[in-house]
């Protein structure tokens, strides 16, 4: 139980901080610019952490004191952020706050499948991935239904930091209640790497190698690709809101949660899914779907096409956020579940943040509905590769 309590409070952060940091960004009046720079830093910091981080817990560090510490320290950040007035200083702490939280998914994926292989060799049930990471989509549609309350009566909209702040408080409480991957007499950890017989390698460059594997290379430069365009979506949907439709602020977590609801049917779908189109089939359906989506916001900026795209927001987290952890794990030994993690956050999912939020930054300089177009047109090239190039036998 425990494990889902903490997938649920990693979004519940999250839920408080990526719908209204632009906002919040805006309304100190910095310029587009500077938001696509403050924002970029979440890539920056995936670039570093989560490959680190990943690596200790495959060594010798249990993964919940690493999950306990990143959320003891993402809480005092984001109280620096609330507290925070300058540039310069919301850059730095941000910066930090991104370096904490970073790894947090990949840990907690890492642990969740270790898990899993342990209880299956021990003959004993396993929730599967999906139905456990549920539980996060559920944790980031939570904040935006207080904090609206809390900017319906008047407070600026930073008190989204202030909530978050609890959220990690909660995070780290829970983090100590995490099981323990020991060979304590009830639960056998899986070898680490310095424990297995014949040569050794450090488990980042095993999983390197199972990467760069021609099959999974082409899923990776796709979703870099994909990574490329969603960042866009990610930074400016909520300005596109308030500044392009005039929406109010407060009203931007509960649009945004409207897509957060569908994505829970879709994820506890996937099995179905999987079963009937393939991942191939299905990593091409949900990329189509975004490419989609981004066109109808580029093409009809519309307050109702942009609540009324929400509905396709739950098979892009399938491709997005779902799909690769299972994929990966599914190529991981024993002894690299966690690095094989923290290393596609490092060469994937952090580049094509920090790359697609910079293009994205200057792109909305001339025009905010640009941005959009340019995002389904990353899309479509992603969905060419993945339609033409991926082969992948069904994983069931």
């Amino acid at each position: 139980m425990a494990i889902r309590v903490q997938y649920f409070l990693t979004f519940a952060v999250i839920g408080c901080v990526l719908p209204y940091l632009p906002v919040y960004l805006a309304w100190r009046q910095f310029d587009d610019r500077h938001i696509g720079y403050v924002t970029s830093m979440g890539g920056v910091a995936t670039l570093l952490t989560p490959v680190l981080l990943s690596l200790l817990a495959d060594l010798r560090v249990e993964s919940r004191i690493l999950i306990g510490t990143a959320f003891a320290l993402a809480a005092a950040a984001l109280g620096g952020l609330w507290l925070a007035e300058t540039f310069a200083a919301i850059f730095v702490i941000h910066l930090i706050f991104a370096l904490v939280l970073a790894p947090l998914p990949s840990l907690q994926d890492g642990l969740t499948f270790n898990l899993q292989q342990l209880r299956t060799a021990r003959g004993q049930q396993i929730w599967p991935y999906h139905r456990i990471r549920v539980f996060g989509s559920i944790g980031f549609m939570a904040p935006p239904l207080g904090i609206y309350w809390l900017l319906n009566i008047g407070h600026p909209v930073r008190i989204a930091m202030v909530a978050g702040v609890m959220c990690a408080v909660f995070g780290f409480l829970n983090a100590t209640k995490l099981p323990r991957l020991l060979d304590n007499g009830s639960l056998a950890r899986p070898p680490r790497a310095h424990e297995v017989d014949g040569p050794k390698r450090l488990p980042t460059l095993s999983a390197a190698r199972t990467i760069l594997e021609s099959h999974m290379a082409v899923f990776c430069i796709a979703m870099f690709i994909l990574h490329l365009a969603i960042s866009a979506y990610y930074t400016f949907y909520p300005i596109y809101l308030t500044r392009q439709l005039g929406i109010d602020a407060k009203w931007i977590g509960l649009i945004m949660s409207i897509g957060v609801a569908i994505e829970i049917f879709f994820i506890l779908a996937w099995e179905s899914l999987v079963r009937r189109l393939g991942l191939r089939g299905l990593m091409v359906l949900g990329v189509t779907c975004t490419a989609v989506r981004f066109a109808l916001l580029y093409f009809v900026p519309t307050t109702g096409m942009a609540i009324g795209t929400q509905v396709l927001h739950g098979v892009m987290v399938l491709v997005v956020h779902v799909a690769p952890p299972i994929y990966l794990n599914h190529h991981a030994g024993d002894t690299y579940r966690n690095s094989i993690q923290g290393l596609y956050a490092m060469a994937i999912t952090g580049p094509g943040r920090i790359i697609g939020t910079a293009i994205a930054g200057h792109i909305v300089s001339w025009s905010l509905p640009g941005v959009f177009g340019y995002a389904a047109a990353l899309c479509t090239v992603a969905t060419i590769l993945l339609y033409f190039a991926f082969r992948e036998p069904n994983m069931g």
